[in-house]
């Protein structure tokens, strides 16, 4: 019944059925909007400061929030200086998750804080230093990791699905297993003792992000839904 797909990244469009797939019908992966006009600048690591991380995501079991409370932890427990602000609302209901992610951080030490919904999300952007995206199934794209990168957060992520095809691992950001709680600490811990090569992935991913700014897929979407139009 269809003629043409977009999907937001290859990993997407490997999830149409397999009828459609078996036909060969067009598909194009066109990015979406991330709400970036465009890319700022990377950050720097200040000696002796935390390591702020963020969490921006509605408080859902497959957003992997828990993951990233369990590696703060860890880092916590190692006797380093880190801070995690959580940041979303859970706008279809039910409590049950973000009560269990509250229990949860009780034995943080205080390096879980819970902001809730925030409108703006500059200001939260700009005074942290990590973002963590620990989705625990693969994210279609992930729109935040773009935000995070064009502000020069360093991204982790999960190894799969949109962020595979976004961050280039170890270069302009870092990739994690799936509920993995170890293995992401042992990042958020390179992060916070090598300044150095946060700088350096935090300025390759504002390079990055430049390749999926609104001021660049805007104008490429319009382009092809232009010209299928056209044909």
């Amino acid at each position: 019944r269809f003629d043409h797909f977009f999907a937001n990244s290859r990993w997407t469009a490997s999830t149409l059925p397999k009828p459609v797939l078996d036909r060969h019908y067009p598909i194009e992966i066109v990015h979406p909007v991330s709400g970036v006009r465009a890319a700022s600048a990377g950050k720097r690591r200040t000696e002796g400061q935390p390591l702020r991380v963020l969490s921006l995501s509605r408080l859902s079991p497959w957003k992997g929030i828990h993951t990233t409370i369990e590696a703060v932890k860890l880092v916590r427990n190692s006797g380093l200086d880190i801070q995690l602000s959580i940041a979303g609302g859970n706008p279809f209901g039910g409590d049950e998750y973000e009560e269990r992610l509250r229990v949860a951080s009780q034995n943080a030490n205080g390096a879980v804080k819970f902001i809730g919904t925030v409108a703006d999300v500059g200001p939260l952007l700009e005074t942290h230093d990590a973002l963590v995206c620990a989705s625990a199934t693969p994210e279609p794209f992930g729109q935040v990791l773009i935000q995070g990168m064009a502000r020069g957060l360093v991204v982790v992520a999960t190894d799969a699905g949109g962020p595979r095809e976004i961050i280039e691992a170890d270069r302009s950001g870092m990739l994690v297993p799936f509920e993995r709680p170890l293995d992401l600490a042992h990042a958020l811990t390179e992060l916070a003792l090598d300044h150095d090569k946060f700088e350096k992935i935090s300025q390759a991913g504002v390079e990055r992000s430049r390749f999926f700014t609104d001021d660049r897929t805007v104008p490429a979407f319009e382009e092809s839904i232009l010209g299928l139009l056209g044909r």
